[in-house]
């Protein structure tokens, strides 16, 4: 983390505190974040804005910025962190963390060629909607292609992964 991030999330929480940044205002400067690729800014000011009454106060606010949090996690590519909240708001939120949202998270680590931590969460997906396994069919496609192509650079880890859960 750099100075710069550590000191965006402060500011953030600061400028909360002093009442001088709505809390859609903390909102557009997380999506701001993300949609410029500053994905630990983005991750700081999830988590900073998660800790202020005025979030916690709006359900459909924490809600949005949980799911902020984890796309910011998906783009730098921290699968464990992102397994670790959805088991946390799986509990809190069972309605909204579903399949789709599951596969969603899969896909983006894809895109940032995390393809070990996105076989995670479709395996952790898949496990805990075997109901709906056809809904990861096409990420599970995908990853079987992108790990075939990584294996003839001689990285066989995603190949060997898939193999191993039975995906192949």
């Amino acid at each position: 983390m750099t100075i710069r991030m550590a000191l965006a999330g402060s500011l953030l929480v600061l400028l909360a505190a002093c009442g001088t940044k709505s809390p859609q205002a903390l909102v557009d400067a997380i999506q701001a974040d993300l949609n410029s690729g500053n994905f630990q800014a983005a991750s700081i000011g999830a988590q900073s804005a998660l800790g202020l009454e005025t979030i916690k106060a709006d359900k459909a606010l924490t809600w949005r910025v949980e799911k902020m949090q984890l796309d910011a996690l998906a783009g730098s590519k921290q699968s464990a962190d992102i397994l670790a909240n959805l088991t946390r708001l799986r509990a809190s939120n069972p309605a909204q963390v579903d399949a789709a949202l599951y596969a969603s998270l899969a896909g983006k680590l894809s895109q940032q060629h995390e393809y070990l931590g996105a076989i995670d969460i479709v395996h952790a997906g898949i496990e805990q909607f075997p109901e709906q396994k056809a809904r990861f069919e096409g990420e599970l496609k995908n990853l079987t292609l992108s790990a075939k192509a990584a294996s003839e650079t001689g990285d066989n880890a995603a190949l060997d992964k898939l193999r191993s859960l039975g995906y192949l």
